[in-house]
Order: structure tokens, then sequence, then C-alpha cells
């Protein structure tokens, strides 16, 4: 009982010890200003300051993570199909790209080409003549750098290790 009529003597007592002299924006503000000719610019010069500055802070660290991010590789490779990124420093010829994988273990190599909007391949050499892999046929010159790879194994491969510059040493 105490304790409601202190709650009702609070909530009486407390808008008059708040008093508001100017609010920020209200719909009659607004409806004036457009009014006036002014539209809502009082308020874009603000606002579109603020979403630029935030636009900009989120690309630097988006970008930032993103690079963090790309040189952490798959611990497995498993037979079929198996999803991974290019190479880190540089454009790379699929076969120095690969060249760290046991030969007998990976299949074929795709990439998108947003170009020309198609599945670029290389076969591995070990199991397709070389005009397959010509670059007339659809075939891969260069892998780009941080380009999504669709790599197709024949045989699982644990702890695979990709090179990233054409003269890494495989360890």
């Amino acid at each position: 009982m105490i304790y409601g009529a202190v709650a009702t003597f609070a909530t009486r007592h407390a808008f008059s010890l708040v008093r508001v002299y100017q609010s920020l924006v209200t719909v009659t503000s607004v409806r004036n200003a457009i009014a006036r000719g002014r539209g809502m610019s009082f308020l874009r010069t603000r606002y579109f300051g603020l979403l630029g500055a935030s636009v900009g802070i989120a690309i630097i660290l988006g970008a930032s993570l993103g690079l963090a991010a790309a040189e952490v590789r798959k611990d497995s490779l498993v037979k079929g199909f198996n999803l991974t990124g290019g190479p880190l420093a540089g454009d790379m010829a699929p076969d120095q790209f690969l060249s760290c994988l046991p030969q007998e273990s990976w299949n074929s190599l795709y990439v998108w080409d947003s170009q020309t909007q198609t599945w670029m391949h290389f076969f591995n050499p070990r199991i397709a003549p070389a005009f397959v892999n010509k670059p007339e046929v659809g075939g891969i010159t260069k892998v780009k750098r941080f380009a999504g790879v669709v790599l197709i194994m024949d045989q699982a491969v644990q702890a695979p290790n990709f090179a990233d510059r054409p003269n890494d040493a495989c360890s």
C-alpha cells in the first residue's frame, strides 16, 4: 500500500520536475521547414555527415578484418569438392599454385571469370592432355590474387599447403 502511494506520487510529480524547453524535431517544425522551401536540409547535412563517417569506418574495419582472415586456410581437403582461396601475394600460374599438393591428390581447379561470366578450368596434367588447359578452350593461365578457387580432389589431404608466391618453398 505504501509502495503504491509512493509510486503514484513519483509518477504524478515526475513530469513537473523535468522541463523540456525546445524539442529537437517535431512534426510541426518539419512541416514548417518544408512549407518555407527548406525541405529537410537542416537534417540532411548532419545525418549525411554521420552516415558517411559510419560507412567509412565500416569499410576500413571490414577490409582490414577480411585481409587478416584471408590467410586462414582449410585444415584439410576432402575427396571431391573443396572451396579455398587463391594466392595471397599475387597472381600465379595454376600449376605453381598447386605445386605443394601431391600430384596424384588433385583432379582439377576451377575459377569463375566475372568478365566473361564463365568457369575457367585447369586439369591435372597427369590425367588430361595439354591442349585442354589452353586459354582458347577455357583454360586458366593465372589464378588471380584472392580468387575463390574450386578444387576437385581425388584424395583427401591433411594440412594442405598452397604456394602464395612463385618461389615459395613447400613446408
